[in-house]
């Protein structure tokens, strides 16, 4: 496991679907786009072909009784390329329930017809072309980019592909990835969408990236320099204030993840992080690889001398010992190397030894674990011929 300087493994702007840029001017939440608001008219200028319902005219205004999804795309961008079957096949099945898809990029006519014209296989292995894999919906150009500004500019999105569910009185019902939008999209046509109760929840999301951003930025400020232990405070005290009023649970566990990896980097002996580590740890019970991994960071912090606290080593040895038996036979091996490891630590060189011979015997065992027992062996067998003298 890499531990890394916080700025940089806790905010680096990505996603594990979007291709994520910082937005150079953030709006100010207090007139950001959001959930519930009216959903601005469209300015798109090119809408480069027919769908399979030719019936289908350009979109200026929205229709009342009529549901919508305004989706942003572009060509360079492979997550937004992955999306494009999930939304042809999405047109298709909910047509005939009033529902429109449009999808928009701000790159040049020229560029977006020439990767129409490129061929992509489909899932029964035939070859099309990406017009053809489309043309079930609305793909749009918008160059002088004012529909992007109206949309992800306005709402402060940090990355595409994004997609803004627009429901029947205009209203801006869901914003989110494409590819996670089934459920909302469905209760947004069967009538059965609480939009107020993901309002809370998207609002508090957004928040969230603030915050995160809001904490890269002053530390990152630092050119590298040792913040102040009054800017440690005050960053890890806007945490505390957050968590304060958070309802969301996925909120909440990340606040708590923040919270802990502050902590870790900045008061790695305090109190306070040991009881944000434990609690962490209580948040992986039924993930017991993650709390392994946990575990073997504390080792690695404390070998490196980021952490100088041995009660903390000895409560990451306890608890990676009561892993032993949550963890899956054939993947004890991993939770035996990281025990090993820490009691070697300690300087408690038999147990450790003991322990690292159980992690090369088993079925998940790596050349490594068999090295690290040989390297127990002969420091052992230097000690004893030291003592022996």
């Amino acid at each position: 496991m890499t531990w890394l300087p916080l700025f940089r493994r806790v905010f680096v702007v990505a996603g594990l679907f979007g291709c994520f840029t910082l937005l150079l001017h953030p709006v100010a939440a207090e007139t950001r786009l959001t959930i519930g608001l009216d959903a601005p008219e469209l300015d798109i200028s090119d809408w480069l072909q027919e769908t399979d319902d030719s019936t289908k005219s350009e979109v200026t205004k929205f229709e009342k009784g009529q549901i919508y999804v305004v989706e942003f795309w572009a060509t360079w961008c492979g997550p937004c390329i992955q999306s494009m079957p999930y939304l042809a096949q999405l047109q298709r099945k909910y047509s005939d329930k009033g529902v429109r898809v449009i999808s928009v990029s701000e790159e040049d006519i020229p560029t977006v017809k020439e990767f129409l014209s490129r061929e992509t296989k489909t899932r029964d292995g035939s070859v099309v072309t990406f017009q053809e894999l489309t043309k079930s919906y609305s793909l749009t150009t918008d160059p002088d980019g004012s529909t992007h500004r109206d949309y992800t500019t306005a709402a402060n999105i940090r990355g595409i592909p994004v997609a803004f569910i627009v429901g029947k009185d205009s209203k801006i019902e869901w914003i989110g990835h494409p590819l996670s939008m089934d459920k909302p999209l469905e209760q947004v046509i069967e009538g059965t969408w609480d939009r107020n109760s993901f309002a809370i929840e998207y609002e508090e999301e957004k928040r969230f990236e603030d915050l995160q951003e809001s904490i890269s930025m002053r530390l990152e400020s630092l050119n590298g320099r040792e913040p102040s232990a009054k800017l440690v405070t005050a960053i890890i005290a806007s945490v505390e204030t957050f968590l304060e009023g958070t309802k969301t649970p996925a909120i909440l566990k990340k606040l708590h993840d923040l919270q802990f990896d502050l902590l870790l980097q900045f008061k790695p002996d305090a109190p306070e992080t040991i009881t944000s580590y434990e609690a962490k740890l209580g948040s992986l019970k039924r993930r017991p690889l993650e709390a392994n991994g946990l575990n073997w960071g504390v080792y690695e912090l404390a070998k490196a001398g980021h952490i100088s606290n041995r009660d903390f080593v000895v409560i990451a040895l306890d608890k990676s010992k009561k892993l032993v038996e949550q963890v899956p036979a054939e993947q004890v091996g991993t939770v035996y190397d990281t025990i090993s490891h820490l009691q070697y630590f300690l300087g408690d060189l038999p147990a450790a030894l003991d322990a690292a011979k159980l992690a090369a015997e088993a079925p998940d065992a790596t050349p490594d674990f068999a090295a690290f027992v040989l390297k127990l062996e002969m420091e052992i067998s230097e000690v004893k011929a030291k003592e022996g003298r």
